[in-house]
């Protein structure tokens, strides 16, 4: 199957002050039932825990706005397989991987802009692979005066929802805005860049449909029968 491939947050910004895309949006609506999502995390750059977790816990507030708990899964990459162009379907498609990259292998990937800070890999109905570009959201988040855990969040919530929304996905303005203004940098380093409605929409949407593919794979594996013993 061809990988498509999409390109997240851009190092290119647009000079206009004005057009924030900030939403200063409420809480999760109460009577949106919450669906889980799994997000295995491979740390190739070897970042401080604190930092990450910091990072995770931004990106996983910003899912829990579309009524999705991110649960975060930290794999060792120790033997770990790194390929440069993954186009896999998870198993399980309540389970999504990302990947964070020093610059070191980041520049295996020919096919990424040098101005891009992250991706992900769009392949079949249920996409599961997103990459994001550690030493390049640091040299940024210096360069743009901005917290560099939360700028990483946000890159990390953009992937995530690429893969979650699908193809076509990049938006006018908020956090699925190709490239941020300078405003929409304003609302990272407050912590209020956000997807819009329709985007929190079609995620929950999204994630519940992957629950009920999960359920429909599991019910096609054989069952041990009661009688019988796993050797």
């Amino acid at each position: 199957m061809k990988t498509k491939w999409t390109t997240g947050f851009l190092l290119g910004f647009f000079l206009a002050a004005n057009s924030s895309g900030a939403e200063r949006s409420s809480q999760t609506n109460p009577s949106i039932e919450l669906a889980t999502i799994t997000i295995e995390i491979y740390d190739y750059a070897h970042m401080e825990p604190g930092r990450l977790l910091e990072a995770e816990r931004i990106a996983g507030a910003t899912l829990l706005k579309a009524g999705v708990k991110a649960e975060w899964l930290a794999e060792s990459t120790e033997g770990a397989p790194f390929s440069t162009g993954e186009c896999a379907v998870a198993a399980n498609p309540t389970h999504l991987t990302l990947r964070v990259l020093p610059d070191s292998l980041s520049n295996s990937f020919r096919f990424v802009r040098s101005d891009a800070l992250g991706f992900a890999s769009l392949c079949g109905r249920f996409s599961s692979n997103a990459w994001v570009l550690s030493d390049r959201v640091m040299d940024f988040a210096l360069v743009r005066s901005v917290l560099y855990e939360r700028l990483l969040g946000a890159v990390i919530a953009h992937e995530l929802s690429h893969l979650l929304l699908g193809e076509n996905t990049h938006s006018g303005a908020g956090l699925m805005h190709a490239s941020w203004s300078r405003g929409e940098l304003t609302a990272v380093a407050c912590g209020q860049l956000a997807l819009s409605d329709t985007e929190r929409k079609r995620i929950h949407a999204e994630v519940i449909a992957r629950h009920d593919g999960a359920s429909v794979a599991m019910a096609h594996v054989p069952s041990w029968d009661s009688r019988t013993r796993p050797n």
